[in-house]
């Protein structure tokens, strides 16, 4: 269930505020953003996140007037003053796509949607969208997209929708996926996929303790063959799929649990 934004607090151009102001709209403006959890008042890969940020803005070739560590202490700021302890924070920028000229940004805290604790013991249900993002390593709004995937996830009853095309899959609309197979992950490499930062925590956490690792698209054809599937996401960090439309996983294997209980051993160490 949405929650309302964990602050009213924004960051506009440069300059904090305790006044809402509204997120420029996708349909409107063409975009680059991110959005980063706060947890018990600390921001979490913070780093990670502006990397990525900065690679889309980058890719773009938009130049904007701050730099990574510029930015990075005012996000800081803001989560200090707002007093806000948890939450999502989202960065965008907005530009003209002809001239390549940024003209605002913003940073605002947004409304949550953190998956249900059941969902983590039974897993989610997904279907498969036949959709692509043009550029999937910037994280550039997409309209279309989104509301393509909302639709289906509303009349669908479904958590997310998985894309794929020409039968390969690649990304959740707004999470990456990984597959299992004989206790080996399988996920699309990494120029087909948004950099994701969980995904990168994933491989990290997985290459830690030996698990296999096949950075290949599995195909539509081939999900009777995995023994289990999860998502990953700023939101839903490691979330297990219960099935992909008429495909059924085992829930709970014993390798999601384990990388879901590795990953909060991360997580519980940027609070320390």
């Amino acid at each position: 269930m949405e929650k309302p934004a964990a602050s009213n607090w924004t960051l506009k151009d440069g300059k904090i505020s305790d006044s809402e102001l509204p997120l420029f709209d996708p349909l409107t403006y063409k975009q680059i953003y991110d959005v980063f959890r706060v947890e018990n008042g600390h921001p979490i890969f913070l780093q990670d996140h502006l990397e990525r940020f900065f690679n889309g803005l980058q890719q773009s070739q938009i130049v904007v007037p701050f730099s990574l560590e510029e930015l990075r202490n005012k996000l800081l700021q803001l989560i200090k003053e707002s007093h806000a302890l948890n939450g999502n924070i989202k960065v965008e920028v907005i530009f003209d796509p002809d001239k390549k000229q940024m003209q605002s940004w913003r940073a605002a805290f947004i409304p949550t949607n953190y998956p249900e604790p059941l969902m983590y013991e039974e897993g989610v249900d997904c279907s498969l969208l036949e959709m692509t993002r043009e550029n999937p390593e910037v994280k550039m709004a997409n309209p279309p997209l989104r509301q393509e995937s909302d639709r289906l996830r509303k009349t669908q009853s479904v958590y997310e929708t998985l894309l794929h095309s020409n039968g390969i899959i690649t990304e959740g609309s707004r999470t990456n996926v990984f597959f299992i197979r004989k206790n080996e992950l399988w996920t699309a490499p990494d120029h087909l996929v948004l950099p994701g930062t969980i995904r990168k925590k994933v491989l990290d956490i997985a290459q830690s303790i030996s698990i296999p690792i096949y950075q290949y698209p599995v195909e539509v054809k081939e999900l009777p063959k995995m023994d289990g599937a999860f998502i990953t996401g700023t939101s839903p960090r490691v979330l297990p799929i219960r099935s992909i439309g008429h495909t059924t996983f085992k829930i709970p294997h014993p390798l999601t649990n384990l990388i879901m209980g590795k990953m909060e051993e991360v997580i519980r160490l940027i609070g320390d």
